[in-house]
Order: structure tokens, then sequence, then C-alpha cells
């Protein structure tokens, strides 16, 4: 990927930062990646991870999609769109049907705009035409205020519309319903990283740039 797209995935000040930080022998980003630059990283796979949770909505018989994302500028979202929308497009489904909500990965954010949108299709009148059949948000905060719209609009989950996560953050198994996600292994990311970094300073080259764990699907009751 050319260094002008991958700035564009990062602010521009945050992309001349990280030029800079790439030149430091010791720098280990921690769930991050900026295409383009040669930096040690303890990941997921965003793609893998989109493609993943179209994969699971799909098997459970879900065919019209609402996506919560983030800033559609950065790249955990446009990874993870693109993993989505390859499992669709494997399905015989049209991504460009897929609904796409800014949700900038906030709970508040995200309440606002499927509260909205629940407002535009009638959801709160009874008539569930408009609604998908599935909601993926990019991060729990997201999916927890996707519930909250939901439940205001009197649109029950996941009888009418199920909902999807990204993270398993504490309050997952405490949402109402309690939220099926894909878990991020933090603790392991975070382990690998402080190893991986203990072996920069004292010298070693590791083989590998880039490390990338599994999210492992935790199934709840919200889908």
């Amino acid at each position: 990927m050319k260094a002008s797209t991958s700035a564009s995935i990062v602010s521009r000040s945050a992309w001349a930062l990280l030029q800079t930080m790439s030149q430091m022998s010791h720098l280990v980003l921690v769930n991050g990646h900026v295409p383009g630059l040669s930096l040690y990283s303890v990941r997921t796979n965003d793609v893998q991870d989109g493609w993943k949770a179209a994969d699971y909505l799909l098997k459970k018989g879900h065919r019209r999609f609402w996506v919560l994302a983030g800033p559609m500028d950065r790249y955990p979202a446009v990874s993870k769109m693109q993993g989505f929308r390859e499992r669709l497009a494997e399905e015989g489904l049209d991504p460009g049907d897929l609904e796409v909500l800014e949700g900038g990965f906030s709970a508040g954010i995200a309440y606002e705009a499927c509260r909205e949108r629940l407002r535009q299709v009638g959801g709160s009148f009874g008539r569930r035409s408009g609604l998908p059949d599935a909601i993926f948000a990019m991060n729990d905060l997201m999916a927890l205020g996707a519930l909250r719209a939901l439940y205001e609009a009197g649109v029950s989950v996941p009888q009418d519309v199920a909902v999807m996560g990204y993270d398993d953050i504490e309050l997952a198994q405490y949402a109402i319903p309690p939220l099926t996600t894909l878990r991020v292994p933090i603790e392991e990311m975070a382990l690998l990283a402080f190893e991986l970094f203990n072996r920069l300073m004292a010298g070693e080259a590791p083989r590998s740039k880039e490390y990338i764990l599994e999210t492992q699907l935790v199934k709840r009751e919200s889908c």
C-alpha cells in the first residue's frame, strides 16, 4: 500500500509521528496496524474478523444487515468492512446492499445513529419491513448503543433483529440480552508484546515483524 493511502487511514499528524517512531528499533504496536510502515506489531486480523462476523450471521440465516462502523477513513473500520463484504459476495449477496451506519466506535454515537435510522424505517410503529435481520457492530460499545436504541423502539433482540459485537469487553456479558461477540485476546497480546519488546531490548532480531492472534466467537443470547 502506498504511503499516501496509508496516511489516509490515520490522521496526518499521527502518520508523521509513526514514520518517525518506525525508526525506533524497540517500538511494538499492540492491537494496531499501519500499512506502509515496517513496524513490529501484535494484533488480530481485522479483515479476517469482518469475514468471520459475516460468516456467523449468514449461517444463522440472516441476509439483510446494518453495520455499525467506526470512522471509515481508519484502518480497523475499513479492513473489517472489507472482510464483511467479501463474505457477503461469496454468499452471492450484493455487498452494495449493506447499510453502514457511522457509530464512531462510541456507544452514544451508535445509539443516536440507530435511533435515527429506526425512526426512518418506522421501527417504533410496529412496521418491521425496513429493519435488518442483524446488526454487526465493530466494537461492543457500539453494540450496546444499538441494543438501547432497539429496546426503546420496541424491537426485540434477537427475535426481530440479531446483534453482534466485537471485543468481548466485560459489559458484554451483562447486556440485555447478553451480547454475542468476537473476543479479542488482549491479555495474550500484551504478554506477547512484552516478550517481543524484551527480545528487542536484548538485541535479538525476531524472525517476524507481525504476530497475528485469533479472535474467538463468544455465543450469547443476542444472536
